[in-house]
């Protein structure tokens, strides 16, 4: 059963009912977590870790829409494992447009095709993925980088480490804040994404696999 407009789970306070409310309360929420965890933000670069997807296109259009007011300089980041095909090029495309359109500097890099060995393609991904961040990083290319798990995220990410025996920091496996990582919609549920995202016209790539690839 639902509660107003926006349901039941919601990670903040709102009237239930007020589409502004709700979108400005969400803005509010990173906002502060951004100026509290990022000293001088105004001569910071932060770069957003796309795929292209619904949760890293919400966080992209509010961390853009914060970008005037804090004055921080903005990138995107997009791999593209070439794991579905022509999908995969598709998803390329798309970031490349949303960079234009938002008139963003986007790094990309490509995984070539077949290079993942069937049995273990999540680690191998995270793997390039956390590589590709770390080079960026590393040659100053951006000073925080801004990964869009949310809060069912979490949840199953937990629930899988649970299962493949994970040790006893479990619970720290996804933090707001890990060194020049930034996780600030892991306190928005799925629900609240997807409530965003349709309030504000947000289009994106539909990607089942991209799920299995957030355990990370």
């Amino acid at each position: 059963k639902r509660n107003g407009y926006f349901g039941k789970r919601r990670a903040f306070k709102t009237c239930g009912t007020c589409r502004e409310c709700f979108i400005k309360n969400m803005l509010n929420s990173v906002k502060k977590f951004l100026t509290k965890n990022i000293k001088d933000i105004n001569k910071k670069t932060l770069a957003v870790a796309y795929s292209g997807g619904i949760d890293s296109q919400t966080a992209l259009h509010i961390i853009y829409k914060l970008k005037k007011e804090l004055g921080f300089n903005l990138i995107i980041i997009h791999i593209n494992y070439n794991l579905r095909g022509e999908e995969s090029k598709k998803d390329e495309l798309f970031a490349r447009n949303i960079a234009k359109k938002y008139n963003l500097n986007i790094y990309i890099k490509e995984i070539k095709e077949g290079s993942y060995n069937k049995k273990n393609i999540q680690n191998e991904a995270r793997e390039d993925r956390y590589n590709f961040f770390e080079e960026l990083y590393k040659k100053n290319i951006f000073d925080y980088l801004i990964i869009a798990h949310n809060k069912d995220d979490f949840v199953e990410t937990i629930i899988y480490r649970m299962i493949k025996g994970a040790g006893a920091d479990i619970y720290n496996c996804l933090k707001k804040k890990n060194n020049y990582i930034l996780r600030p919609i892991l306190n928005f549920y799925r629900e609240d994404i997807e409530n965003y995202a349709k309030e504000n016209n947000l289009e994106y790539r539909e990607d089942a696999s991209n799920k299995k690839n957030k355990y990370a």
